[in-house]
């Protein structure tokens, strides 16, 4: 072997990790390392699907994507929203959201789904595990909202929905779901709808 061809694999060999690569090892060791069992669909480490069973979401499904750029996208798939109560559905959504610490639940193709936002998995507010364990709760705390709208309870009733069974707590270690008031849109909703009934009588 001639000097410069054992330089150049000197010199590929002592390259430095891209960050994708980097941050693949990353989110593979933190996964591994879980309570949880992750599986790899992708063979390759880039998608790993959990279900969320031991999250008390035995109807869900998470998966986490990461991208090319090393940050990842957790998304869990629940049950199905009946078409009349959609609209509602995306409108509470949308006020939950609001005060979670990760986001990403709403309403798509007729189906209760979260799909956060690109993150860092590994040195991130959130780990890719932490991540993943925040979606599930959020769909296993908010999918019985469903059942609570085809049961005939106003969508304005389910804006406290959290708070009001779950108090927060001092030491912050919620998870992101416990509420603070937000009443006076109820309120708000509430006198929309007496309106509406007095109009109508």
């Amino acid at each position: 072997m001639d000097t410069e061809k054992f330089m150049n694999l000197f010199e590929s060999s002592s390259k430095p990790e891209n960050d994708f690569e980097a941050a693949k090892k990353a989110m593979r060791h933190i996964l591994e390392a879980s309570d949880h069992y992750y599986y790899d669909v992708s063979g390759d480490g880039t998608v790993y699907v959990r279900a969320g069973t031991r999250n008390g979401a035995g109807f869900a499904t998470c998966s986490i994507t990461l991208q090319q750029d090393g940050l990842a996208v957790v998304r869990v798939t629940s049950g199905t929203v009946p078409a009349e109560h959609q609209a509602s559905m995306r409108k509470l959504c949308k006020a939950w959201n609001t005060h979670f610490k990760l986001k990403g639940l709403f309403v798509e193709n007729g189906q209760l789904v979260f799909e956060s936002a690109p993150f860092d998995p590994v040195s991130g507010m959130f780990d890719a595990d932490v991540a993943c364990d925040l979606a599930l709760c959020t769909v296993h705390h908010y999918a019985s909202t469903i059942l609570a709208l085809e049961t005939g309870t106003e969508p304005w009733d389910l804006i406290d929905f959290y708070r009001d069974n779950h108090p927060a707590r001092d030491d912050d270690d919620d998870g992101g779901f416990a509420l603070p008031s937000i009443g006076a849109a109820r309120d708000q909703l509430n006198g929309r709808a007496n309106k509406r009934q007095i109009q109508a009588v």
